[in-house]
């Protein structure tokens, strides 16, 4: 057995070591935090011991129990104590019993069942939450998860700040508290537990945050902008393609998952009349987000349910031009392809574009700011947010909202258009004869 080190903390605040020549007994450690290291529980047993019993139906059922020493989890294993009565054995199980199973066993079920369900994409960020963060409370029973303990645990998350590269930039930890609340809420939704109590409160939510004052990224994004950004993003490898995914990113204000799965049978292209060409989005690309994961198109995509499958978009002139420069006669399958005829890996097209917005000099990143820049474009010409619903695809109004935002000059471009008018004129002419 690995060596441990009791003054390392193992992202637990409870670790059970197997004690030698005894199977299946554990010496329970509790970290403490004032000498930071591991020591035996000041409360509570020491000792973790389990065994097998069987059920009125013969079936084998794993039974747990937290004992005092180990010559008593020794009796208890090896079934060697005096016949107990009913009250002496519901006391010695009284904890795991009355507390529910453990989060570990609710987790394993909440998989097999809702798993199948979610993204590959969505499968892959639970688990490396979990994985990373979920460690202290795997071991915990259901009910023992109080308001108090989701405290403690969010302050363990801070408390890891800085030990890695890529926590020095967390800004909070909202999404492990969503993936938290999440299992609870199934096991709320699936168990009947009427002792159960849902322990993630208001302060949780406000805790989660790090209460760094972070700039906001830019996400207006207005035509000139996209313009200059894609005179560079046409220098990238690929570049006549990814030119033409994201003209239609943007003037589609498409998630990139949906942009990059489109496929020539979902484009009508009306050669004749090209104002009635229309676009479907029927399918996304789930990417692979770590090494050895692949990346496949599925159909449907974010919200699709609500939208009966699909959301069809009549095309712009700005995405005609584009889609015509990858056109060719009995033109099918995927669109826009990389240099070996595959979907773009989503890393490719993320350095692609922040590669040119560096170089032409403007404070945008990433992918998702095509699609807030395409909404606010539609938006601050119509002023309408059923215009840009529609373009969205989103039920919502409180996300249209999240996208649909007046450009920052705004209020600058209504005071020029003031200063333009005729009547300008006038208004100096009275304050000549005032004065």
């Amino acid at each position: 057995m690995k060596k441990l080190n009791f003054k390392v903390y193992q992202g637990k605040d409870r670790i059970y070591r197997a004690v030698a020549g005894a199977s299946g007994i554990y010496r329970v450690y509790a970290w403490d935090e004032a000498k930071q290291e591991y020591r035996p529980p000041e409360r509570g047993k020491g000792y973790f011991a389990s065994r097998y019993d069987r059920d009125e139906a013969g079936r084998k059922k794993r039974r747990f129990c937290y004992c005092e020493t180990l010559a008593e989890a020794r009796t208890w294993q090896g079934r060697l104590e005096p016949e107990e009565s009913e009250s002496d054995e519901e006391e010695l199980f009284a904890k795991p019993r009355d507390l529910g199973p453990l989060f570990s066993e609710i987790v394993a079920e909440w998989r097999r069942r809702k798993y199948p369900t979610y993204a590959k994409g969505t499968r892959f960020q639970y688990d490396k939450l979990m994985r990373l963060s979920f460690g202290s409370l795997m071991d915990l029973p259901i009910r023992a998860i109080t308001p108090k303990v989701v405290d403690d645990w969010l302050a363990k998350l801070k408390h890891g700040l800085g030990i890695t590269w890529q926590s020095k930039t967390r800004k909070s930890f909202e999404k492990e508290l969503v993936c938290l609340a999440v299992i609870l809420r199934y096991y709320e939704s699936y168990n009947d537990d009427l002792q159960f109590r849902f322990p993630i409160k208001k302060r949780h939510r406000e805790d989660a945050q790090l209460r760094r004052v972070a700039k906001k990224p830019q996400k207006d994004l207005p035509p000139e902008d996209f313009e200059r950004f894609a005179r560079e993003l046409a220098k990238d490898k690929n570049g006549k393609t990814l030119v033409a995914l994201a003209t239609v990113q943007y003037h589609q204000a498409l998630r990139i998952s949906e942009a990059a799965a489109i496929h020539w049978e979902d484009v009508q292209i009306v050669w004749t009349n090209p104002k009635d060409s229309r676009l479907r989005i029927v399918r996304h690309v789930e990417w692979g987000r770590s090494k050895g994961m692949g990346s496949e198109i599925t159909p449907g995509f974010k919200n699709s349910r609500a939208l009966g499958g699909e959301k069809e978009q009549p095309i712009f002139p700005e995405t005609f031009v584009a889609l015509k420069t990858l056109h060719y006669i009995g033109a099918k399958g995927l669109v826009f392809r990389d240099e070996n005829s595959h979907v773009f890996s989503y890393q490719a097209i993320q350095r692609a574009y922040n590669r040119a917005f560096k170089r032409a000099g403007l404070p945008y990143s990433a992918t998702h700011v095509l699609r807030h820049g395409g909404c606010r474009r539609v938006f601050n010409e119509t002023k309408d947010l059923g215009v840009a619903a529609q373009i969205l695809g989103n039920i919502s109004l409180a996300t249209v909202e999240i996208y649909a935002k007046r450009y920052k000059t705004a209020l600058t471009e209504l005071s020029q258009s003031h200063w333009e008018k005729g009547e300008c004129s006038q208004l100096f002419a009275n304050s000549d004869s005032i004065s």
